[in-house]
């Protein structure tokens, strides 16, 4: 498989989020890198741009599971009983109230 097919394959799967199949990608990598030509500038130029991209989404994946990372400490934070209500408003601002002070203020 071309250096440019591995990238290829692993844009596709950074963009169905099947981040599990990324498990043995960078072997896959290694191999292509060894028999790409290193004097065709206009495949190296190819190259340099799906891995540019390949870049760009992986970025963005590991941003999206430190967020989910995030957000799951949050509602361990709040405790099995749901003694703590985390809310945020329109603006975005968090606010942070008992769940018993909650539910009085809605009724």
């Amino acid at each position: 498989m071309t250096l440019e097919q591995t990238l290829d394959g692993l844009i596709e799967q950074l963009r169905a989020g099947e981040i599990e199949a990324l498990d043995g990608i960078a072997q896959d990598l290694e191999t292509a890198l060894a028999t790409l030509g290193r004097n065709d500038a206009a495949a190296l130029a190819k190259v340099r741009a799906r891995a540019a991209e390949a870049a760009s989404l992986l970025d963005a994946a590991g941003k999206g599971v430190r967020a989910a990372r995030w957000r799951l400490a949050e509602i361990r934070a709040m405790g099995a009983d749901g003694g703590r209500l985390v809310t945020y408003d329109g603006k975005g601002r968090r606010a942070e109230e008992g769940a018993a002070l909650a539910m009085m203020q809605r009724l």
